[in-house]
C-alpha cells in the first residue's frame, strides 16, 4: 500500500473523530482548554475571548479561501470552454475547506480534457509526417 494512501486515511480518521469530538462536547471545549490555565478568572475570560476572536477569523479566511478557489476555478474553466465546471468549482471550494486531497487537482480532468482538444489527431503515418513537413528518403 502507498504511504500517500495510508497518511490519507490517518488524517481523515483523525478529522472526523476531531469533529464528533467537538460537536458531541456537552461544554464548549475552548471553556474546558481555558480552565485548566493557572490564570485569574478575569484572565480567563479575556483568555476566552481572544482565542474565540481568533478562531473565528481563522474559520473567515478558510471560508474567504475556499471562495475564491471557486470563483477562480469556475472563471479559468469558462474561459478555456472545459467541461464538468460546475463540479470542478464544488470540488475545489470542498478540496480547499478540507484538505485531504490537494487543490491542484482539481484541475487534472481539466489539463487532460485541454491536451486531448488540442493534440492532433493522426488517421496515419503518412498524414503525421505530412503534417510535420518531413521528407522521406
Amino acid at each position: 500500500m502507498d504511504a500517500g494512501v495510508v497518511k490519507l486515511g490517518v488524517q481523515f480518521t483523525l478529522f472526523v473523530a476531531m469533529l464528533f469530538l467537538l460537536l458531541s462536547a456537552q461544554q464548549d471545549p475552548l471553556q474546558q482548554a481555558v480552565r485548566i490555565l493557572p490564570m485569574s478568572e478575569t484572565a480567563r475570560e479575556h483568555t476566552a475571548a481572544s482565542f474565540s476572536e481568533a478562531l473565528r477569523g481563522v474559520f473567515q479566511s478558510a471560508l474567504k479561501l475556499a471562495v475564491f478557489h471557486a470563483v477562480f476555478t469556475w472563471l479559468t474553466f469558462r474561459a478555456f470552454s472545459i467541461q464538468l465546471v460546475y463540479v470542478s468549482t464544488v470540488a475545489s471550494a470542498v478540496c480547499s475547506i478540507l484538505p485531504l486531497v490537494q487543490v491542484w487537482m482539481v484541475a487534472i480532468p481539466a489539463a487532460v480534457q485541454l491536451l486531448v482538444q488540442v493534440t492532433p489527431r493522426f488517421s496515419s503515418r503518412t498524414s503525421l509526417q505530412q503534417s510535420l513537413h518531413m521528407d522521406t528518403c
